[in-house]
């Protein structure tokens, strides 16, 4: 046997709630600060998506297998933080997060050039369903104006974001996701 307590030993199941706390966390904290940040951040009238940049990079550097319904737990948190129709956001927000999912395999989907890739084309679709579902409800929106200065401005703004958040996104990864069982600093076989 060894000589390390029982105490000393993280098992699986507290590996999993600290990735799972960890994760829910930054979803709750993006969407709060995505929702109360935009006098802040904004640039020619785009704000950064805080939320689908964390989506879309832990999807690609975790790889994570409930990343559709973190994403539409996080869609619903930006709805009811926001002024308009309930569960537009959650939709496409989903459909963005299923894109980034399906794209990319094996060694290149956790590049960081594919990563801020992913950010570029996931907001790009995440704005494109938004607003197609905002005219469905009957809201007004200039298309031309949308599609030709503001999607472009803010896919450009939510990239370079993405890439200044790759690091420290990446690290909290690799922290979260370590060897599922300790002894003081030595991994337990």
């Amino acid at each position: 046997m060894n000589d390390y307590p029982i105490y000393a030993y993280r098992t699986i199941s507290d590996s999993k709630k600290i990735k799972v706390t960890t994760y829910g966390l930054l979803i709750v904290l993006a969407a709060l600060f995505q929702a109360s940040s935009p006098p802040f951040f904004t640039i020619k009238g785009t704000s950064p998506d805080f939320v689908i940049i964390l989506l879309i990079l832990s999807s690609t550097i975790l790889r994570h297998r409930h990343a559709l319904a973190w994403s539409f737990g996080a869609g619903l948190l930006l709805d009811l933080l926001s002024s308009g129709p309930i569960g537009i956001s959650a939709l496409a927000l989903t459909f963005a997060t299923y894109v980034s999912s399906v794209g990319g395999v094996g060694l290149f989907r956790t590049t960081y050039a594919w990563s801020i890739g992913t950010v570029a084309i996931c907001t790009l679709v995440y704005y494109l369903i938004t607003i197609s579902f905002l005219t469905v409800h009957g809201v007004s929106i200039d298309w031309a104006t949308t599609i030709i200065r503001i999607i472009p401005s803010t896919t450009i703004y939510n990239s370079v974001i993405a890439a200044l958040l790759y690091g420290p996104i990446r690290r909290i990864a690799q922290t979260t996701n370590r060897n599922r069982y300790y002894s003081y600093g030595q991994p337990h076989e």
